[in-house]
């Protein structure tokens, strides 16, 4: 596409009438602050404002320098320009650097027609080209290998010689364009250089594999300062599909379309989980967010006075007032309720201390970091994520009958609000293991202390049951939607020991489900309704609580098909 052809937004000249017209507006100001009596007044002015902050005072000639301003004006309106078009988001990092450097230091050229027009269709219209480069850039500056030698292109383990804590520049500068790309794919916010550096900064150097974006990414990072890079095998083929254009020979088709599902892969069909994408704002308000004291602290070294905290509880999280600062604003409030919202999600419980004060029964510093890195929190409908009540994980600790020494399961765990109200019953929790599949929550049950896989249940059990694994007790919340609750009672029912003790929380109509689940027959079964209640997304459930346990005749218990 020719520059001719593309199309400016109307903003763009609306821009220029207003650069034009407060240009004028200046030009006429600065004549009459040049006026010998406004000019002997401003200097009056000028002596005033030096002698309260200590600066030197300045002429009216000076301040009111027209060249000089319509230079900072310029500067304004290029960045305004830029932003409305994102001309400069399919540039290279350096590139970008580059053009912005020129508008901070007020060198760009004027903001008139002439020049901004041709220039700003002149990006857009050479946009995939500049896309395509800033592939290619990426992949060379992160690959040791070139990609004539590299037909899988994205698809292969890129390792990075050198990243920075503190610093986007090499490698950890490709990283930054690599997401940005990404972004643009996914039809996601771009990062900005701050949250990359952040990004960056968190991965600790264990040698661990951290998912970051979506889990479009993954990079573990070494002490000596070298780090390794995976792409997502969904997002690889299309970076790859845009490293083609530039190389064409160079990446067979199978590593530039999207792979087809095996056969195997649909043979058993599993609900969709979807895991929800954080605004990178949010994400950077989560990142400013920390600990408050805990304990009385002396207001300064110069005074005995103590200050009352604003929590006695550690395991704390706040807000920074540089987010919660502007609050009614419209955009910031929505920004702040999500942030709040994901506090809550994973067990946060505000404070009286203050209103964005949120307080927790764990350490929530590594679930948080999780949560940053990864940029996605479990959509609670696709996950079903209920989460018990204190009421009825209580009531069901009791009727689970769990002493000292017994192996405990609770399969899709959540956040462990089920397994938190056996701590009324066990001393020793060792014997307690939890599988969720989300990532999210398993840090959160690891946080707490619980031993924990992070697994699909219905999975994980086929595992379990070929490897003869029992339970003496099981205590469960599963998902509700369509039949998961019975798919998953029947797995639990199967990892049942012969003298064991099944309770689940259930929907009540499951009451009249029983009798035709085959699988539960000659099971002795109790039923606890309980009032309804909320559960999460979930409003005024009725729930029953089911005691199960297996016939006494049976030595074990004997997986059937669901």
């Amino acid at each position: 596409m020719s520059s001719t052809e593309v199309a400016l937004p109307p903003n763009v000249y609306s821009l220029l009438e207003e650069r034009n017209q407060i240009l004028a507006d200046m030009t006429s100001m600065a004549e009459d602050m040049r006026q010998p009596n406004n000019s002997f007044l401003f200097g009056i002015f000028s002596d005033a404002v030096g002698a309260k902050v200590s600066r030197c005072t300045v002429s009216a000639d000076t301040m009111f320098d027209v060249e000089s301003a319509t230079k900072h004006l310029d500067a304004r309106m290029w960045r305004k320009a830029l932003k409305i078009t994102s001309a400069l988001e399919f540039m290279p990092l350096s590139e970008r650097r580059e053009f912005q450097y020129q508008i901070i230091e007020c060198k760009c050229p004027e903001f008139t027609e002439e020049n901004v027009i041709p220039t700003l269709k002149m990006y857009l219209s050479n946009r995939h080209e500049m896309l395509a480069n800033t592939v290619d850039g990426i992949f060379s500056g992160l690959s040791e290998v070139h990609i004539t030698n590299a037909p899988e292109g994205f698809g292969r383990r890129m390792i990075m010689k050198y990243i920075r804590d503190h610093s986007l520049e090499g490698d950890a500068g490709h990283i930054h364009d690599l997401r940005r790309v990404i972004a643009m794919i996914m039809n996601f916010p771009i990062p900005s250089e701050n949250s990359s550096y952040n990004i960056i900064h968190r991965i600790p150097r264990d040698g661990k594999w951290y998912e970051i974006d979506g889990r479009a990414l993954k990079i573990r990072r070494y002490l000596k300062g070298t780090a390794h890079l995976q792409v997502h095998p969904d997002m690889a083929w299309q970076l790859n599909k845009i490293l083609a254009s530039k190389h064409p020979n160079a990446i067979p088709a199978k590593f530039r379309t999207k792979a087809k599902r095996k056969a195997s892969d649909a043979s058993r069909k599993k609900p969709q989980l979807i895991n929800r994408p954080i605004p990178y704002e949010v994400i950077q308000i989560l990142s400013n967010a920390s600990a408050v004291r805990h304990t009385p602290y002396q207001s300064s070294r110069f005074s005995n006075e103590w200050v009352k905290p604003r929590t006695t509880n550690p395991n704390n999280i706040c807000l920074s007032s540089s987010d919660t600062y502007g609050s009614q604003k419209t955009n910031n409030a929505f920004l702040l309720n999500e942030a709040c919202n994901i506090l809550r999600h994973i067990g946060g419980t505000p404070s009286s201390g203050g209103e964005y004060l949120f307080e927790f029964n764990y350490d929530p510093k590594p679930v948080v970091n999780e949560i940053i890195l990864s940029g996605i929190i479990p959509d609670e409908h696709s996950h079903q994520y209920c989460p018990t009540g204190s009421e009825i994980s209580e009531m069901a600790a009791d009727l689970l009958e769990v002493e000292e020494g017994m192996s405990v399961l609770e399969p899709s765990a959540g956040t462990g609000d089920l397994i938190d109200a056996l701590k009324a019953h066990l001393n020793d929790m060792s014997e307690v293991r939890c599988v969720e599949v989300s990532s999210i929550h398993s840090a959160v049950l690891k946080s707490k202390g619980y031993s924990v896989e992070t697994a699909d249940f219905i999975s994980w059990s086929d595992r379990a049951f070929r490897a003869q694994t029992k339970f003496d007790r099981i205590i469960m919340n599963p998902p509700y939607c369509g039949r998961q609750w019975r798919d998953h009672l029947v797995e639990a029912m199967a990892l049942l020991a012969p003298a064991g003790r099944l309770v689940a929380v259930l929907p009540s109509s499951a009451e009249n489900a029983f009798e035709r689940i085959e699988e539960a027959k000659g099971w002795h079964v109790e039923f606890h309704r309980q009032k309804p209640a909320d559960f999460g997304f979930a409003n005024n459930i009725s729930t029953t609580i089911v005691v199960m346990t297996p016939p006494m005749d049976v030595a074990d218990c004997h997986k059937m098909a669901a």
